[in-house]
Formats: C-alpha cells, sequence, structure tokens
C-alpha cells in the first residue's frame, strides 16, 4: 500500500500537467480552426481580400486529418489555379463553378467544427457593399491604364482645355494695351546726360 502511495504521489501531478497540456492544446486547435472558418465566411464575397487567401491557405494545416475539408479544399485550389477564360459566357460559368466549390469547402469546415449550416445559406450569404465593389473595379482599371502608360503601350492624351469666360471660375486674363515703346539709354549717350 505504502509503495501504490509513493507511485500516486509522484505520478498524479505528472498526468495532471499531461491531461491540462492535452485540453489545452485541443481549445487551441478548435480556436485556430474557427479563425480560419470566421475569416473565410467573413470574406466570401470579397475573395481578393488578403484576408481571404491568407486564410484559405492555412485550411490544409489546420484541418490536416479532416479527409472530407482536405478533399472539398484540394477542389476549389485545383479550380483557383485554371486561368481564367476569355470569353464572357465562359466566365460566368468558371465564378459559378468557383462559388460552388467555395460553398462546398465551407460547409465541410462547418460540419468538421460541428456547426449546422445549409450549403444555400453560405451560398446565399455574407454581404458586401456594391461601393466596395466599385472602387476594387476602379482601382483595377486605373492600374491597368497606369502599367500602359509606363510600359509605353499608351500615351497620355492631351487636349487643349477653352473654357468659355461665362462658364470659368477664374477671373479673364488681363487685356492688352497698346504701350509706347520702351526707350533704352546707354551709358555714355546724349540721352544719358
Amino acid at each position: 500500500m505504502g509503495i501504490a502511495t509513493i507511485i500516486a504521489v509522484l505520478l498524479g501531478p505528472i498526468l495532471a500537467v499531461w491531461v491540462t497540456r492535452r485540453i489545452d492544446e485541443g481549445r487551441l486547435k478548435q480556436t485556430r480552426r474557427m479563425d480560419v472558418f470566421r475569416t473565410l465566411m467573413r470574406t466570401r464575397r470579397v475573395r481578393l481580400n488578403p484576408d481571404h487567401v491568407g486564410a484559405l491557405n492555412l485550411v490544409e494545416i489546420e484541418f490536416y486529418g479532416e479527409p472530407a475539408v482536405i478533399e472539398a479544399w484540394k477542389n476549389y485550389w485545383d479550380h483557383l489555379r485554371q486561368p481564367f477564360p476569355k470569353v464572357p459566357e465562359e466566365q460566368q460559368q468558371f465564378l459559378k463553378h468557383q462559388e460552388g466549390l467555395l460553398t462546398k469547402l465551407l460547409h465541410a469546415i462547418a460540419q468538421s467544427l460541428k456547426f449546422n449550416i445549409e450549403q444555400m445559406d453560405i451560398l446565399e450569404g455574407g454581404y458586401v457593399p456594391q461601393g466596395w465593389l466599385n472602387d476594387e473595379q476602379t482601382a483595377r482599371e486605373l492600374r491597368a491604364l497606369a502599367l500602359d502608360i509606363l510600359s509605353g503601350r499608351r500615351g497620355i492624351p492631351v487636349v487643349p482645355l477653352n473654357l468659355p469666360a461665362a462658364n470659368s471660375p477664374y477671373p479673364p486674363p488681363p487685356e492688352e494695351t497698346p504701350s509706347t515703346p520702351a526707350v533704352i539709354v546707354r551709358p555714355g549717350s546724349r540721352e544719358s546726360s
């Protein structure tokens, strides 16, 4: 009985620390997975957002050992690496397929995290103001224009601007008045004395 007590006294704290560490590791793993899921859900309508791309890159690590999530991630990843079609009809089909694959990935992650979210809720959910999309499109167009100008593929158009005086916010320029010709006096000439 004395030996059992000594073993219990020695192993008790060690086992307690081991169990506590296992619980903490499980919580930390769950927290990291939730961060990835929250970020992907939050940015699912703005997929060019750096947070979205960063979270997408973490799926492979954080959900290692979850075959349904990894398979959905690989399918989405393979699609993202394909070139964007040039034909407008094919572009719409490409984007629709991409959105479906992202929805399947988010649904697989939700199931892994024990969330009961339907795929349709994921697909139709999320909000992005139209102004954000317009700003993003304008920024893309400006970058492309600047690259064309800087690379010499396009010039800067210069157009003379003649505003009518009635619409101009500035006062009119002074009018020229005829003046007498200036007399130049040189030192040592008769006019200087």
